[in-house]
């Protein structure tokens, strides 16, 4: 539904459509066709920083962080946990078992019960979100399916920003 909010608890699935969510600093998570998330966590800290923990279940989800201190972005697929920084866009893929996680500019850490491993910009990790080791690091950016409609997606917006009254940006 469009202009719906996202609360906590939240299930949100794509059939053959696509589906974006903006977050209150304007950073922005967008899920392609066949794709289901669901928002474990979504709490606005008494210092004012967002705290926020998306779980992917299936499908590719983007990910594009604003610049903005002291908010927490956790991704969670599988057994793993994706701390995504600020400034960060990704994506991040799960089907069956296998989780692919490429960072297009900024840096994630993903923890299982290996060490971390931090993802820097033009990196890709492969890996089995239901596993434990630390998955391939790959030191080039695997082209996705949907890359280009997320780059397009992503200069609609810098072209077209719109804002509500009262400086709160207007869904359509």
């Amino acid at each position: 539904m469009r202009n719906m909010p996202v609360v906590e608890g939240l299930k949100l699935l794509t059939a053959d459509g696509y589906a974006e969510v903006e977050f209150d600093d304007t950073s922005r998570l967008r899920l392609t066709p066949s794709t289901s998330v669901r928002f474990p966590r979504l709490v606005l800290r008494s210092t004012g920083a967002q705290s926020s923990a998306i779980r992917l279940d299936v499908g590719t989800i983007y990910v594009n962080l604003q610049d903005t201190k002291n908010n927490d972005f956790t991704l969670i697929v599988g057994s793993r946990k994706i701390t995504v920084n600020r400034s960060t866009h990704l994506r991040l893929s799960f089907f069956d078992s296998a989780a692919e996680l490429a960072v297009f500019s900024g840096s994630a850490v993903v923890q299982s019960n290996a060490a971390p491993v931090v993802v820097a910009k033009k990196q890709t990790l492969v890996m089995d979100a239901l596993g434990s080791g630390p998955g391939q690091l790959e030191n080039n950016l695997k082209e996705g399916t949907y890359d280009d409609w997320e780059e397009n997606v992503m200069k609609y917006h810098e072209h077209h920003p719109r804002r509500a009254a009262g400086g709160r940006w207007d869904y359509f």
